[in-house]
């Protein structure tokens, strides 16, 4: 059923890697058909909560709240406990390749040691939740989609988690540069000696 789920949204208008239909769904108006979409994925009933849109408005910011801190949690220990589909979407915000994003959640990890890991968030929304795992493929999606879009919708949380994520970047390709040209001065410095 997962496997379904996910693959229905592999091509989500992937073109422009904007993810309309994830940012809708995680959006407070498209709230209650996200619940649909959580219980259709775990095979239950609708709830009466489904009904009652005020309460589905509330319910959709307390979703992005614990995902947000979650996902900051997750980054805190370095990365465990997120799924490659989180990863392949860091990596697309940012970007950069998997194994890139992976040295950079290493460094974010190092720089929060001893930071707030919120485990009531990462338990709520653990991967052993059949509920939470679309919910944590739509969040996923729909923050890169977002940050694709400028920012645009994105919670206070998650601009933090994307610019200090890129400010990682940034300070990775600056000292890749600076390598480079170290060893290029070496060499035009060894080249020279050589000459005379």
């Amino acid at each position: 059923m997962m496997n379904n789920f996910y693959n229905g949204f592999a091509d989500e208008l992937i073109k422009e890697a904007k993810y309309p239909i994830s940012r809708f769904l995680t959006h407070r108006a498209g709230s209650g058909a996200m619940d649909a979409v959580g219980h259709a994925a775990a095979g239950t009933a609708l709830g009466p909560a489904a009904a009652v849109g005020g309460l589905e408005v509330a319910l959709q910011s307390l979703r992005r709240g614990i995902g947000g801190r979650a996902l900051h949690g997750r980054l805190v220990r370095g990365g465990k406990g997120l799924m490659g589909h989180e990863k392949k979407k860091l990596a697309e915000t940012l970007g950069v390749s998997v194994p890139e994003v992976e040295k950079i959640i290493a460094r974010y990890a190092a720089k929060h040691r001893g930071g707030k890991t919120h485990p009531v968030s990462r338990a709520l929304s653990t991967k052993y939740n059949p509920i939470a795992i679309p919910r944590r493929i739509l969040d996923t999606r729909a923050m890169a989609g977002r940050a694709a879009a400028g920012g645009k919708g994105m919670t206070k949380r998650e601009r933090e988690i994307v610019k200090v994520l890129r400010g990682e970047k940034t300070q990775a390709g600056r000292i890749k540069a600076l390598k480079t040209i170290g060893v290029a001065s070496s060499g035009l410095a060894l080249g020279g000696a050589l000459a005379s």
